[in-house]
C-alpha cells in the first residue's frame, strides 16, 4: 500500500540542500530522498511559523542549484524535533527536476546502475 503517492522508484540521495518558500517564510533543507516527480525535505521544527496541516495541498516554491521550480506539498511527518515534508514538482518543472537528480546521481551511482525498485 502506497500511502503517500510516492511510486515504487523513490530512492536516497547524497544530502543536498534546498531552499523552500513555504507560506510567507523562506526555509533552508536538506534533501535526502527523490523519485522522478517528487523530493522529501527535512527541517527542524522551530525554522517554521505556519501550521503545515494548513499548507496540504498548496503550491509552494523550491530552489535547488539555482533552479526555481513550483511544487505541492502533498504529505508531512514529524519525527522528534525534526519535519520531514513531501513535496511533488509540478509537470511543466519535471524536466528540470530530473536533470537536477540524474547530475547529483551520476557522481554517486555508477552509470550502469539503476536504482532497484520492489
Amino acid at each position: 500500500m502506497n500511502l503517500f503517492g510516492w511510486g515504487p522508484r523513490h530512492f536516497q540521495v547524497e544530502s543536498m540542500t534546498a531552499g523552500c518558500k513555504i507560506g510567507e517564510g523562506y526555509i533552508q533543507c536538506s534533501v535526502g530522498e527523490v523519485s522522478g516527480s517528487g523530493l522529501i525535505c527535512a527541517f527542524p521544527t522551530s525554522r517554521i511559523q505556519v501550521s503545515l496541516m494548513d499548507m496540504l495541498d498548496k503550491a509552494i516554491s523550491i530552489s535547488i542549484d539555482n533552479k526555481l521550480m513550483e511544487g505541492t506539498l502533498t504529505w508531512y511527518t514529524i519525527e522528534e524535533s525534526t519535519y520531514r515534508i513531501g513535496i511533488t514538482i509540478d509537470h511543466k518543472d519535471r524536466t528540470a527536476w530530473r536533470k537536477i537528480i540524474d547530475c547529483r546521481c551520476r557522481g554517486v551511482m555508477h552509470t550502469s546502475t539503476r536504482p532497484a525498485s520492489v
